[in-house]
């Protein structure tokens, strides 16, 4: 939660290239502006000689909140003027009320972000040392806000405005939804680990677990009912203890701790804290990198190909000079090889610019003023005793990027054949786009250019979006038009299903017909976590033969075959297995080619058992559902929904209107 950075690494950043101009602060918040007057920067000791030094407002600016809404921002603009010209806007930074103390002064130290690459490579240009303060009482949290005015929709459309300011509005716009869709997919991302986890106790893949869980509803709602209510309370005040910022104190040293230790350790994506708390005791020089460098045309894809004389080669050092691809084996030492993937990336681990070399503004999503990019391979070491396997297969520990293994599609498994016999569409669809991409086909065209990459990227968001937006809708249309009537027959069975729970719930108590929609859940669970357990081991087999052409030697295809769905995802990096090749695979055979599960996907993995869930819950080759049998007296109120018509006729243009359901 704190704002406050670290001294040492505030103290290590350069100034502000503010050369011989003076320069000046804008402070905002709630439609009210102030700045300070333009100042010279003085020298000081801390600075090298002929460097400018800070630069000492002094200023004490006491803005009036007019709308205490704890989401509103205080904006910091730092300017540099030469006093004849426009002023030029050199960092921006925005400080949320809500971190803004209550109790006296704060002191904080601010980085300064670009205001053109605020989410870029080394985007922060200086600091600000600033004290805030919020002058308002702690009664005035259990007080309403003062209304305001809804925001005002995207007036673009049919406004008699010129071009230029349509394309600023279209980029504003643009902005917002970038925005919302990252909060979006963020909370997704939440929502589907918290389903993960439910799913794990429903469906009974921890059977300790989940005996616990049931035995606990059924004394409490069948013996101790009258406490269910404190006990709900109670679980709700230890979440809130547990959230406490004083009670996590000891997690943000931890992570401050993380973010101090050297970048080469740090950037580590895949290691945990703990890990990279280990590989830091290591010594620095024993950490190698790669780069791997690509360049497009105006109409091209990013290829190697494309590299210029100027340009470093494809695979480089962090000095630009040549080097060999990465390999599981180096001077006798075996190296865990992983692609860096942060903030600064983009899921795949690319960084974009302009160009290569010195002032390159590197930034981690593709514009289309965009023509390098480049990919960050660390290696940590594993054992320094191991010797270099076999000379005839060292150019197998290559990456997919250089030497793409064999991808075809081998025959499928049975569990993934439907009751006819016949591969289900995207199986074929997979054979052939794996297939298709071991032909070399021509550098140009629309679907092999990064503009296509990026389409395809919003494609899925809104894609995403619109397929929770219409389940959410189906569950609710359903059972809407079950009780006002859908048709006839449907409303007959909901008149008969209610009058009989009407009578059960007169004869028995409330607390036992509870228990038995428990019990329901947890019976329907233990159906559909066979249902998963079995597509996860199929995903596990079908994993074993696949690294049985990535590893190199015997020993590690041996350690390989006793893969179990708990073995950590470490241990299959540890053997050789590069998670790109792991995201190439999936993406052939389970997605038929599509740029589904990317990297940071994958890496955030701790076992195979969490990749398999994503696989098998994401990709169409696994039935997400048993075929129930066509018996009515087991899940009948589910086989009554499936016959209840949504409102989706209504819409669709070529449906008949007026027609009565009756």
């Amino acid at each position: 939660g704190t704002l406050t950075q670290d001294s040492k690494r505030l103290a290590a950043l350069s100034p502000l290239p503010l050369q011989a101009g003076a320069c000046f602060c804008v402070v905002s918040c709630n439609d009210l502006t102030c700045r300070t007057v333009a100042r010279k920067p003085q020298k000081s000791q801390e600075t090298p000689e002929g460097r400018e030094g800070r630069v000492a407002f002094g200023d004490v600016f006491e803005l009036a909140i007019s709308n205490d809404d704890p989401d509103s921002l205080i904006q910091f603009q730092v300017w540099t003027t030469d006093y004849r010209n426009r002023g030029t806007l050199r960092g921006r930074v925005d400080v949320p009320l809500y971190a803004v103390g209550r109790k006296g002064q704060r002191e904080m130290q601010l980085l300064l972000k670009d205001v053109y690459r605020p989410k870029g490579e080394s985007c922060a240009v200086g600091y600000l040392k600033a004290w805030l303060s919020f002058d308002q009482s702690i009664s005035a949290l259990l007080l309403p806000r003062p209304t305001r005015p809804p925001l005002a929709a995207w007036q673009t459309v049919g406004t008699d405005k010129s071009i230029r300011e349509q394309i600023k509005e279209l980029e504003a716009f643009m902005q917002q939804f970038e925005v919302f869709s990252s909060r979006f997919m963020y909370h997704c991302d939440v929502s589907r680990g918290l389903s993960l986890e439910y799913k794990r106790i429903v469906q009974w893949d921890a059977p300790l677990l989940t005996v616990f869980c049931l035995l606990a509803l059924t004394v409490l709602i069948g013996f101790f009912h009258e406490y269910t209510l404190p006990v709900a309370v109670l679980i709700l005040l230890g979440v809130i203890f547990w959230y406490h910022p004083a009670a996590r104190a000891d997690d943000l040293a931890e992570l401050s701790e993380l973010q101090d230790q050297p970048q080469s350790v740090r950037m580590l994506s895949g290691l945990n804290p703990a890990q990279s708390k280990g590989a830091s005791e290591a010594d620095d020089t024993e950490v190698k990198e790669r780069y791997e460098n690509e360049r497009r045309l105006v109409l091209g894809r990013f290829t190697s190909k494309r590299l210029r004389l100027w340009d470093p080669p494809a695979w480089s050092e962090s000095s630009g000079r040549r080097a060999e691809p990465p390999k599981p084996y180096e001077d006798g030492v075996q190296y865990s090889w992983r692609v860096e993937v942060n903030g600064f990336t983009d899921a795949e681990g690319w960084r974009y610019a302009r160009h290569f070399g010195k002032g390159a503004i590197w930034r981690n999503t593709f514009q289309h003023q965009m023509f390098v990019r480049r990919r960050r391979h660390v290696g940590r070491p594993l054992n320094e005793g191991s010797r270099t396997p076999k000379e005839n297969s060292s150019n197998r520990g290559e990456l997919p990027g250089v030497e793409t293994p064999d991808l075809k599609a081998r025959t499928p498994r049975p569990s993934l054949l439907s009751s006819s016999g016949e591969m289900p569409m995207g199986r074929k669809e997979s054979q052939t786009a794996a297939e298709g991409n071991e032909a070399k086909g021509l550098e140009f065209g629309i679907a092999r250019t990064p503009f296509h990459d990026m389409y395809q990227q919003y494609l899925l968001r809104l894609s995403f979006l619109q397929r929770q937006i219409e389940y959410w809708m189906d569950w609710y249309e359903r059972r809407k038009n079950l009780i006002l009537g859908g048709t006839l027959e449907t409303q007959n069975f909901a008149l008969l299903l209610v009058l009989v729970l009407l009578v059960v719930a007169w004869l028995l108590p409330t607390r036992f017909l509870c228990l038995a929609f428990i019990y329901a859940i947890f019976w329907d669970g233990l159906a559909m976590g066979r249902l998963m357990r079995e597509h996860r081991t199929v995903f596990l087999k079908s994993l074993k033969e696949a690294a049985m052409g990535w590893l190199e030697t015997e020993e590690a295809r041996l350690r390989a075959k006793s893969w179990t769905l708990s073995t950590s995802m470490d241990d299959l990096v540890d053997e050789g297995v590069q998670l790109l090749q792991v995201r190439d695979w999936i993406r052939s055979d389970y997605f038929a080619g599509r740029p589904m599960l990317p990297l940071r996907l994958i890496q955030r993995c701790r076992t195979i058992r969490e990749l398999a869930a994503h696989v098998t819950v994401m990709s169409d080759c696994f039935a997400k559902r048993r075929q129930r049998a066509r018996v009515w007296y087991r899940s009948t109120f589910r086989n009554l929904l499936e016959h209840v018509p949504s409102d989706i006729t209504r819409f669709q243009p070529f449906v008949a209107k007026g027609l009565n359901p009756r």
